[in-house]
């Protein structure tokens, strides 16, 4: 799970999470997003390994 910070609409939260999506993609991890609030979102790994290399990314940002 990941929290958008700022108290964001859903709407934000989905804009926000589909860059994250979109730049984890291009970086070739098989990841899909599910929103499950207004604030947060569910990234599922196909590849239980490259969590951590994921989690390091979402913190950054």
């Amino acid at each position: 799970f990941a929290s958008v910070s700022g108290n964001p609409t859903r709407r934000e939260t989905e804009e926000i999470t589909q860059i994250w999506w979109a730049a984890l993609k291009n970086a070739l991890y098989d990841v899909a997003k599910y929103i499950v609030d207004d604030s947060r979102v569910l990234f599922l790994l196909q590849d239980g390994s490259q969590a951590y290399e994921v989690k390091d990314y979402l913190v950054q940002q």
